[in-house]
């Protein structure tokens, strides 16, 4: 078997390297404005986080498996700083066509141990990743219910908007709207979108 060019350790390596480099301290500290929990930032634009993962995918796209974005993530998302675990969820997202049904117990474990603990990581993370994988595997969706009384809120309101060509594709909208009850934020609908205008 030939060696991969890039292991998940040098890609998350060379991914921090790049975030810290366009480093802004003034708009790091602006950044938390946005945010009642405290959260740590490199003050990086969402343009430059997806241009880095981008470049990142297209270095290891020929390859890598699923299993190695897994990895990836486990290395990234202990990270405190937002973009380094944006970067992560963006290459997973990746390899969406590709998720195994056991990735839904790995999501629900990274939420639970706080991996994705505020709500721009969880709203990068489960349009593309958490979305898919209800898309691919309709069953989970009874199972995202089944974690409104989950402790962590970050577990018990993920918010799975799957991305537009995932929508039209399988002409299925998933839509989250904000519930009065505390213990579970965000509640989930599924619906058929209308055949017109897809």
């Amino acid at each position: 078997m030939t060696a991969k060019a890039f292991t998940p350790k040098d890609i998350a390596k060379q991914g921090l390297a790049r975030l810290r480099a366009k480093a802004d301290p003034r708009k790091a500290r602006d950044v938390q404005k946005y945010f009642k929990e405290t959260v740590k930032s490199y003050g990086v634009s969402s343009p430059d986080i997806r241009a880095i993962a981008a470049d990142l995918y297209a270095a290891i796209k020929k390859d890598w498996t699923v299993a190695d974005a897994i990895r990836l993530c486990n290395i990234v998302f202990p990270e405190l700083e937002l973009e380094a675990k944006a970067i992560g969820a963006l290459i997973l997202a990746r390899f969406k066509k590709e998720f195994p049904k056991s990735l839904f117990d790995k999501v629900k474990s990274w939420l639970a141990a706080n991996r994705l603990d505020n709500w721009a990581s969880v709203d990068v993370f489960c349009p593309d990743v958490v979305g898919a994988l209800i898309v691919m595997y309709p069953e989970f969706e009874e199972k995202i219910k089944s974690w409104a009384g989950h402790p962590n809120r970050w577990s018990s309101g993920p918010r799975p908007f799957p991305s537009s060509s995932w929508q039209k594709k399988r002409n299925i909208w998933i839509r989250s709207t904000a519930s009065r009850d505390r213990s579970f934020p965000w509640t989930m609908t599924l619906s058929k979108r209308p055949t017109a205008g897809c």
